[in-house]
C-alpha cells in the first residue's frame, strides 16, 4: 500500500480530492455523465467512439483547469478558484446527465426539463452572442479611448519637443549675442 501511495499520479489525485468538496463531486458527476452517455448512445444506437474520445478529451481538459484552480488556491486563500471552476463544470455535468437521461427515455419533471431547455438555449442562443458582442463593443470602445489618449499624449510630446527646440534656439541666440563684440 505504501508503494501505491508513493506514485506521483496517486499523490496528485489525493491533492485534488482534498482541495475542496466540489472537486470529488465533479469527478463523480463526470463518471455518471460518461455512464449515462454510454447508455444513451447504446439505447439510441448512436454509440460512437470518436464522440466518446472527444468527450473524454474535453473532460481531461476540465480536470486540467480544475488542477490549475487547485494549484493557485494557496496564492489567494480568500478566493477558492478550484471551487469556482469545479462548480461551473458541476453545472455542466448535471445538465449533460439530464440530457442523457432524456435520451435514455427517463421521464423528468417538467420544471426540470424547462430549466434544462432554457439553460441549453441560453448557452447557444443569440442572447449569449449578444452579451459577447456587447462585451466586444465595450472592449473596442476602451481601445478607441486608449488610442485617443495615446494620440493626445503624442501630440503633447510633439508640442513639448517644439517648445524645447524653441527654447534651445533662443538660448543659442542669447549665447551668440554674448559672444558678439
Amino acid at each position: 500500500m505504501n508503494q501505491l501511495l508513493s506514485l506521483p499520479a496517486v499523490k496528485i489525485v489525493l491533492i485534488f480530492l482534498q482541495a475542496t468538496p466540489a472537486v470529488p463531486i465533479l469527478f463523480v458527476l463526470m463518471l455518471f455523465d460518461v455512464l449515462t452517455g454510454f447508455a444513451a448512445g447504446f439505447l439510441t444506437k448512436k454509440l460512437n467512439s470518436s464522440v466518446s474520445w472527444k468527450g473524454m478529451t474535453r473532460k481531461s481538459v476540465v480536470i486540467l483547469l480544475v488542477g490549475v484552480g487547485v494549484a493557485i488556491d494557496p496564492l489567494t486563500p480568500q478566493i477558492p478558484e478550484s471551487s469556482v471552476v469545479a462548480m461551473f463544470y458541476i453545472a455542466n455535468e448535471l445538465l449533460s446527465i439530464l440530457e442523457n437521461a432524456v435520451l435514455c427515455g427517463v421521464p423528468l419533471p417538467p420544471i426540470l426539463v424547462n430549466a434544462m431547455v432554457k439553460v441549453r438555449e441560453f448557452s447557444t442562443s443569440e442572447k449569449r452572442q449578444d452579451l459577447t458582442d456587447k462585451r466586444l463593443e465595450q472592449s473596442d470602445r476602451r481601445l478607441e479611448q486608449s488610442d485617443k489618449r495615446m494620440e493626445q499624449s503624442d501630440h503633447r510630446l510633439e508640442l513639448s519637443d517644439k517648445r524645447l527646440e524653441q527654447s534651445d534656439h533662443r538660448q543659442e541666440l542669447k549665447d551668440k549675442d554674448k559672444e558678439a563684440p
